[in-house]
């Protein structure tokens, strides 16, 4: 059986440390860097949490491939690279790309940057963070972190042997304009909804895509 949770607002600090345990901790993601981002009113944040039947190794090489993302996520359309690299290239902090995605019958594009990225042979967890900006909406602001932690331990407790993974993900975004404040002030409650049920389609999409590789391996 698995864990699949989604829940708003998120505790990105605990989350990191014990990723399978949903938190009620009501405050908002804290960066990499250590400095936790300033709550609003108009804040959009949210957790999920999945238990997913492939080894860590190959459910992280599913989060990290990007260029590959509009043949798995279902809102995906496009993905084309701006930083000079190429999509054989390794993902490292400040690889960008442009990424347009249907929503609700329109296309949405934007700009993510990788501002924390593990490398393939650090220990788990493992996270993968990005920060999203959108073209025609210069004052919002997203960030989504993916981090991937071994399911249940082998006898030896190596995480390479494990047969299941943790797939917990959390998200936080500050909406810009006045008109963008008005409407949270207006719908709040809805937009959050349908953003944490966006984002927790994306982690099912992943973790299909994960099963997917990890059966053509066997």
């Amino acid at each position: 059986s698995g864990l699949n949770d989604c829940r708003c607002p998120c505790a990105f600090w605990r989350l990191l440390l014990r990723p399978a345990i949903p938190t009620s901790n009501s405050r908002l993601p804290m960066a990499p860097s250590g400095k936790r981002k300033k709550q609003t009113m108009f804040s959009i944040g949210g957790e999920c949490h999945l238990e997913v039947p492939v080894p860590p190794s190959v459910l992280w090489q599913t989060v990290t491939d990007v260029d590959s993302t509009p043949s798995f996520l279902s809102t995906v359309m496009s993905v084309e690279r701006i930083d000079g690299s190429s999509k054989d290239d390794p993902r490292t902090i400040g690889t960008k790309w442009k990424e347009v995605r249907k929503y609700k019958g329109n296309d949405v594009h934007m700009i993510k940057t990788v501002h924390h990225v593990g490398s393939d042979t650090s220990p788990y967890p493992r996270m993968f963070a990005v920060n999203v900006s959108f073209p025609t909406m210069k004052k919002t602001a997203n960030t989504s972190t993916l981090i991937v932690s071994p399911g249940e331990m082998s006898v030896e407790g190596k995480a390479e042997e494990c047969t299941s993974s943790i797939l917990a993900g959390t998200f936080v975004g500050v909406p810009g304009g006045l008109l963008f404040k008005l409407q949270m002030l207006l719908f709040g409650a809805s937009i959050k909804k349908s953003t944490t049920d966006s984002f927790r389609q994306e982690l099912d999409d992943i973790a299909k895509e994960a099963i997917r590789r990890c059966s053509e391996e066997r």
